[in-house]
């Protein structure tokens, strides 16, 4: 389904998509629960990769949602976070990113969080991520770079000129690895 989904996608022009979801765990009434594969985390894990698999197989940019959790419908977490072993507890389920980041996702999405940098920090060392972390929840150009949001979409990298600007005019000496990351995404497009 999914390399069928991915290959209809490609054939109409979109080249990313936010999935899939990795969590395994929200409220009943959530509306992410249809968007759930499984609350068994073995079976989430080997579809998560596969999905993965699939839509990279067919040239779209993937992006795992939403780490480190998706609980009722908050996207916004505000947690004390002091050590690794506290993320750790906060995590919805490690297995299903872990699987994600095996079939080299290019992008994970993560809520609104207070210490962010320490769940970035997180993903690139502990669970050795080399892609691009942002957000599907900021929307304004002063936070793109560090976000990382709407740089892939149409009206940002078809104007290169207004990309370029947003960079220039953005930029920090700690997102230049960040910039470089998003240059070879958007060369894929």
């Amino acid at each position: 389904m999914a390399y069928e989904r991915a290959s209809k996608l490609k054939l109409i022009g979109i080249n990313m998509i936010l999935s899939p979801i990795c969590n395994t765990y929200c409220n009943e009434k959530s509306h992410l629960k249809e968007h759930i594969f499984s609350d068994d985390k073995i079976l989430a894990s080997n579809l998560i990769y596969s999905t993965v698999k699939a839509y990279k197989d067919n040239g779209l940019i993937t992006a795992l949602k939403y780490f480190p959790k998706y609980y009722d419908d908050e996207l916004y977490i505000d947690e004390d976070i002091e050590s690794i072993e506290n993320i750790e507890s906060i995590i919805d389920n490690r297995e299903t990113f872990l699987a994600g980041i095996k079939a080299q996702a290019d992008i994970i999405v993560m809520p609104h969080i207070k210490d962010n940098y320490k769940y970035r920090d997180f993903l690139f060392n502990n669970m050795k991520f080399k892609g691009i972390i942002m957000t599907d929840y900021i929307n304004n150009d002063k936070n793109i770079i560090n976000y990382a949001v709407n740089v892939l979409s149409s009206n940002y990298y078809k104007d290169i000129n207004k990309l370029k600007n947003i960079i220039e005019t953005n930029i920090k000496e700690t997102d230049i690895v960040l910039c470089s990351k998003l240059l070879k995404l958007i060369k894929k497009l």
